[in-house]
């Protein structure tokens, strides 16, 4: 590690950040061009919310032709974090792009105009610029080609990757900082499960995700574009980003591409798009067509990321209680749904989330709203419904009992937990009531007032058990 890099962490770990950013400007003016040290100034400046410093900075760095495409990439990611509206000028993007995103952009826009052969062309630079695996690359190009008006991609083999029988999974779900992530180690010690890590954006937000897609199905046009947004932002990470969501989008999508190595990533979202691009959107059997897809998706991508030889597979947050819908594109799923008490919810987020805009009306706003959809949605849609288990923050810490009921209800062996080994009752319970020693008490009342309905009380003791 860089040495003043080391120094600067050191000390904004301590909580002296404003010496760590000193020490990380001396650093960078005498190695101008090092990303480490660029990296540690962004996390800084996202560490005191100082997003002027963050924005102004990548400003900077796009009037420079110089940049490195690591320098490129990084200065995009922090850009894309420190604007809390989302309202960062396009130009400051377009300027910051890579090579891959830029060319991507150049291929869409060959594609829209009519040059098939050149967005083709374009797009197999794409994938050689972005470092996707050989293995995979004839199969990206085939669900290109399910775009292009001439060429019918469906006559490769895709048999070994088959629908039969579904995968069983158990969803975590929250509304961010909602405690989901203590339900997730839990349901992890069951040595049934196999737990696949990370936040996969498919299902969960943008007007690229699964969601978006169904949304647009009835709309040609919109629909056409929406494909293409996904089969670039999505699943191969490469499109041209402009905000928060879809650069964390773009960038699990290009991790999973890159780690391709056998090609079965590329072949599984290839066979979506072919599929979908398929559909007639006029039948009124379009979208429980289109459902029927985004699940043999979900379930090829289950079979690939889960491995073999356990009875469920886990995914951590890849659903949201505000896009509850996602649930229908899951298969055989059992959701489980963090509901956390709003006091504690507004506390951990204002500490712990730098984008979190403090804002208490707007949080009441936002909190009750969500909550409101969420059983909307479950009120219209019995399949989804059926599969979403609402589960208490608070009396999921709390008691052992109501832990092991949850566990029960989705088929799990309570013999088969190696109890402590990520799920920590004890240390989670500080966070039931963090709110009580908050700084601004009339905010907790404001909530309490306005949200009385969702707040928990717990009786005073112990939390029992691990």
């Amino acid at each position: 590690m860089n040495p003043v890099v080391f120094i600067a962490k050191l000390l904004r770990k301590s909580g002296k950040t404003e010496l760590s950013l000193w020490v990380l400007l001396s650093g960078m003016r005498l190695m101008p061009g090092s990303v480490p040290l660029f990296r540690e100034y962004f996390i800084n400046r996202m560490a005191t919310r100082d997003f002027d410093a963050i924005i102004n900075m990548c400003t900077l760095l796009s009037r420079k032709n110089a940049n490195t495409e690591s320098m490129k990439n990084l200065a995009t990611k922090f850009l894309a974090r420190a604007s809390l509206e989302n309202d960062v000028p396009a130009e400051i993007f377009l300027s910051l792009r890579n090579k891959y995103r830029t060319t991507t952009s150049e291929c869409l826009a060959l594609l829209s105009g009519g040059g098939i052969s050149e967005a083709r062309k374009s797009f197999v630079e794409v994938l050689r610029l972005a470092g996707i695996p050989d293995a995979a690359k004839d199969s990206w190009c085939l669900a290109f080609d399910s775009f292009l008006p001439t060429t019918d991609s469906g006559s490769n083999d895709t048999s070994n990757l088959q629908s039969d029988p579904s995968v069983s999974k158990l969803v975590v779900s929250g509304m961010y900082w909602s405690g989901s992530g203590a339900i997730y180690d839990y349901l992890r010690e069951f040595d049934q499960v196999a737990a696949i890590p990370g936040e996969l954006r498919l299902w969960k937000e943008g007007d690229f995700c699964l969601n978006s897609l169904a949304s647009r199905l009835k709309n040609g046009c919109e629909f056409q574009q929406a494909l293409q947004r996904f089969l670039t932002i999505a699943v191969l990470g490469t499109g041209p980003v402009y905000n928060w969501q879809e650069e964390m989008a773009a960038d699990y999508g290009l991790r999973a591409a890159r780690n391709d190595t056998d090609g079965r990533y590329a072949q599984a979202c290839r066979r979506f798009l072919e599929s979908v691009h398929s559909l007639d959107s006029k039948k009124s059997c379009a979208e429980n067509a289109f459902a029927e897809c985004a699940t043999q998706l979900t379930d090829d991508l289950t079979r690939m990321w889960g491995g073999t030889g356990k009875d469920l597979i886990l995914y951590d947050n890849i659903v949201h209680i505000g896009n509850i819908e996602a649930v229908r594109f899951l298969g055989d799923a059992t959701v489980f749904c963090a509901i956390r008490d709003p006091r504690s919810n507004f506390v951990t987020r204002w500490y712990e989330n730098p984008r979190f805009h403090r804002d208490v009306n707007r949080y009441i706003s936002y909190y009750r709203d969500t909550l409101k959809h969420f059983e909307l949605i479950l009120s219209i849609y019995s399949e989804v419904s059926s599969k979403v288990k609402k589960v208490s923050f608070e009396h999921f810490i709390a008691s052992e009992e109501y832990r092991d009921e949850l566990a029960i209800t989705c088929g799990l062996d309570l013999a088969r937990r190696k109890k402590g080994r990520y799920f920590k009752p004890k240390l989670s319970g500080k966070n039931i009531i963090n709110y009580q020693t908050f700084p601004d008490q009339g905010a907790i009342r404001k909530i309490e007032v306005e949200l009385g309905q969702y707040c928990t009380s717990l009786p005073c003791g112990e939390i029992h058990g691990q």
